[in-house]
């Protein structure tokens, strides 16, 4: 995991009292704000900053940050897996614990895995593409598992109701 530091930015209101617009030195704050980049540096524009009450709040952060960084590299692991072998038979197994896709059926997972597969195209797969590519034995429950990955946040529509791309 790398830590680092990022050079935040905030525009000062004229019309706010000077109270309202300055944070102690060496002290946690939580910022809002958006990811911009000039001149190839990267920086944070800040909406909203405010001081940390519970420093709670900096130890769910710092798990928060830890997962989201241990996910992606599985996920880029799962990926890189199977573009070296697309054939792969451990699409059709149960996840274990340690997946990405833990809470998935195996045939949610392979359905997840087609729709990723097309994800670089500008509106993803479409259902009757999906439908040709999976196991006969699957076909009637292509639907029902559509519906479950779009609804827990897996998948989303695209151009119509019937163009799916991972999130």
């Amino acid at each position: 995991m790398y830590l680092g530091t990022i050079t935040a930015l905030k525009w000062l209101e004229a019309e706010k009292k000077a109270s309202d617009r300055t944070m102690q030195m060496n002290t946690y704050v939580r910022i809002i704000g958006l990811l911009r980049e000039q001149n190839d540096k990267r920086h944070i524009l800040i909406l909203r900053m405010w001081p940390l009450v519970d420093l709670n709040e900096l130890t769910n952060h710092i798990l928060e940050v830890t997962y989201a960084t241990l996910k992606a590299e599985a996920m880029a692991k799962m990926n890189k897996e199977l573009e070296s072998n697309p054939n792969n038979s451990k699409m059709h197994e149960v996840p274990n614990e340690d997946s990405p896709y833990y809470g998935m059926t195996g045939d949610q997972t392979l359905v997840y895995k087609i729709i990723h597969a097309q994800n670089d195209t500008e509106s993803g797969i479409e259902r009757s593409d999906i439908k040709a590519q999976v196991p006969k034995r699957i076909l009637s429950e292509i639907d029902n598992i559509l519906d479950f990955l779009v609804s827990e946040g897996h998948i989303y529509t695209t151009s119509t109701d019937n163009h799916f791309k991972t999130t």
